[in-house]
């Protein structure tokens, strides 16, 4: 047969690649520790509770607050949520990540490359704006980021990132 061959070919790479593919071995314990060195302690059962989404933590009233009537507040991705006015394009968006205690700064190396970035302060703890209003700070193991880069609303932008930083803070 004509395809005989080439077709042998590609049987042998499909079964070598899913052979090596599954034929991948744990480490030995052993190789976690050094000589005179305590054994690395195992890891814990049960891992601290998971970050609440921004979404669960924010209303349409709280949305309609600073995007005027008709406001959503939409799942944005795993992390982020969006408030959006229904008859415009003005969005505030809304992240919560695992805060990283070992580099948060509160915003010390952000003023010092933006000139605008300033404290914020009754939020969270070392809440600082950037940005033209953009506000990021933390709480407890959360770090809050509320971008209004995207908004045109009534109210100046600093003040609505200030208005849904502390209702999220208020809630967490």
């Amino acid at each position: 047969m004509a395809y005989s061959r080439p077709l042998s070919i590609v049987l042998t790479c499909v079964l070598v690649i899913g052979v090596a593919g599954c034929s991948r071995s744990a480490p030995p314990a052993s190789d976690t520790t050094q000589a005179g060195s305590t054994p690395a302690q195992p890891a814990a059962t049960s891992s601290p509770a998971a970050l609440p989404h921004a979404c669960t933590l924010l209303t349409v009233k709280d949305a309609e607050e600073v995007l005027g009537p008709g406001a959503q507040v939409t799942r944005g991705s795993e992390s982020t949520c969006a408030l959006k006015n229904a008859r415009s394009d003005s969005e505030i968006h809304v992240t919560i990540e695992e805060l990283d205690r070992n580099t948060w700064d509160g915003g010390e190396m952000m003023m010092r490359m933006d000139k605008e970035a300033k404290k914020v302060t009754g939020i969270g703890d070392g809440g600082y704006s950037y940005m033209g209003g953009n506000i990021v700070f933390a709480k407890g193991r959360a770090q809050v980021t509320v971008i209004v880069s995207t908004y045109n609303g009534p109210t100046p932008k600093l003040e609505a990132a200030q208005i849904i930083a502390a209702k999220v803070a208020g809630a967490l």
